[in-house]
């Protein structure tokens, strides 16, 4: 869950006064952004492309640490809000925190 607060708070650092503005500015659809913002479960990557946006970690931008896992012919492989940005296959996954 977006911790809503903290994004309110970066939008005021960077003059951004609307969620239509942000979105335009970050490449997140609006209807996305605002169904993140309230409280549902958000895709990993939508977080990923909001946190770059803003230059901060992912765990800044939720309510509490979460644990997701891919599972790939590969095998599983584990993340956590800190190291979620340097993957590149985080692209169809639910958060559910």
């Amino acid at each position: 869950m977006i911790d809503d607060k903290k994004v309110k708070e970066l939008m005021n650092e960077r003059g951004i006064k609307t969620y239509l503005e942000l979105a335009s500015k970050c490449g997140l659809p609006y209807s996305t952004l605002i169904y993140m913002c309230s409280g549902h479960d958000v895709y990993a990557s939508n977080l990923c492309q909001l946190s770059k946006y803003f230059k901060v970690p992912v765990d800044t931008l939720i309510l509490k640490p979460y644990h997701l896992e891919t599972v790939s012919e590969k095998g599983i492989k584990r993340y956590n809000s800190t190291n979620i940005l340097d993957s590149a296959s985080v692209k169809e996954i639910t958060l559910n925190v």
